[in-house]
């Protein structure tokens, strides 16, 4: 929609309607959020009461509805929908009001907000070096940055500006970066935005694109034809690094050696159901940790964590989590526990922690007991999580900023 906005501007006006299915996103103030992460200027609609979604006969997210400028209602479509086709049928509907005399050339009404954060804008992506340094994909801003506890940011890749171009630190743009793997010399980074794949060569500071998909697709493709979307976490493991992509509702696997990128696991359909790799389906994952050969996943919109083998053959298991519309705050038997869309995930000795991203808080799952307990309060949409040296490593999002957390201690420091 974003380029449609710009391709038919002042012609076409968008009215986002947002009917969430998370009880936070039913909240304004995380609607705004929300707005100002993804730079809409829109105006969006709170429809936290399905009042709008019941009136127009809507039943899937996400459904766009044309109307002319007298308000008739002359076309809809359930799921995406490749943009030459809107394209197409936008001009003629402005063809047509154009010949009835309907537009008057004014610009549609935009949201007034103003861009928000600090040295960070809605961090979402970690890793963290041996040396200390630790890099940040501060997604908002378009940019990864490396920062040293005693020399701050010490390289930035990305200036705040939207875009895609290969290059050094100054020259390289990303859009919405989130995902980070340090492997083999270099800084591989999940170009959300883009759907690629980045490469920084930290000897050279030159950054590189190994892998990107730009091909158009139904949402739901047979397996093996699907494009890459959304990548948004990794995980190297040996010789492999595996990718949360979101927008597939997979994971996907970089083999390092001959460079060769396919689907791993997850059929493509959005759901959750435990099968083998090929079949199972995963519902937006978007954070991945490995631990003694198993990979765990955050599985953002079945609200679940799921387990993996990190070599085939196996099955993709659930530890947490029930089904896409099950979702709260309940800590207890992992059958019993409930998150609400979590967004990181780590694994410190032998635990499994959560970033219950929109319960504002961090998850311990200890896997002897089998027991889920709230291991942190009082951050805003926390995401990436990473662990180093008895500590764990927040991108709480919501409120720009890093932070350290020692489980051991309780001890919470702002970094950044």
């Amino acid at each position: 929609m974003r380029r449609a906005e710009r391709e038919f501007f002042p012609h076409l006006a968008v009215v986002g309607v947002h009917a969430g299915k998370f009880t936070r996103e039913g909240d304004s103030a995380s609607i705004l959020d929300a707005m100002r992460r993804e730079e809409i200027r829109h105006p969006v609609v709170n429809d936290r009461d399905y009042i709008v979604w019941r009136n127009y006969g809507i039943r899937a997210w996400p459904t766009l509805v044309l109307m002319d400028p007298q308000g008739r209602v002359v076309a809809r479509q359930e799921g995406e929908l490749p943009y030459a086709a809107l394209a197409e049928r936008l001009r003629r509907e402005i063809a047509s009001a154009g010949r009835l005399g309907l537009l008057d050339g004014e610009a549609p009404p935009a949201a007034d907000w103003s861009a928000d954060g600090g040295i960070l804008r809605f961090p979402g992506g970690l890793a963290l070096a041996d040396d200390g340094t630790v890099y940040i994909a501060d997604s908002g801003h378009h940019r990864v940055v490396a920062w040293q506890p005693d020399a701050g940011i010490r390289d930035t890749w990305g200036e705040g500006t939207p875009g895609f171009a290969d290059g050094g630190p100054a020259k390289a743009r990303l859009r919405d970066p989130h995902g980070l793997a340090l492997t083999g010399g270099g800084l591989l980074v999940a170009d959300s935005g883009n759907h690629a794949l980045r490469r920084i060569d930290l000897a050279t500071g030159v950054m590189t694109t190994p892998w990107q998909d730009l091909r158009e697709e139904p949402e739901e493709a047979p397996l093996g034809q699907q494009a890459l979307r959304s990548p948004w976490d990794l995980a190297d493991h040996g010789d492999s690094v595996f990718i949360a992509a979101a927008g597939s509702h997979q994971i996907w696997r970089l083999s390092l050696v001959d460079m060769d990128l396919r689907p791993y696991a997850g059929s493509g359909y959005e759901a959750l159901y435990d099968a083998d790799l090929a079949r199972a389906r995963l519902a937006q994952p978007m954070a991945l940790a490995v631990q003694d050969g198993q990979l765990l996943v955050a599985d953002a919109e079945s609200s679940a964590v799921r387990s993996l083998p990190a070599t085939p053959p196996g099955r993709v298991t659930t530890l947490v989590g029930t089904g896409l519309f099950d979702f709260g705050s309940r800590q207890g038997l992992f059958a019993q526990s409930l998150l609400q869309h979590p967004q990181g995930i780590a694994v410190l000795d032998g635990d499994i922690y959560v970033a219950d991203t929109y319960n504002d808080q961090l998850v311990r799952l200890d896997q002897r007991s089998r027991v889920a307990s709230v291991a942190l309060r009082g951050l805003r949409e926390p995401s990436a999580l990473k662990a180093k040296r008895g500590d764990l490593y927040i991108a709480d999002t919501g409120y720009h900023r890093l932070v350290r957390f020692s489980p051991g201690t309780g001890e919470l420091a702002a970094l950044l």
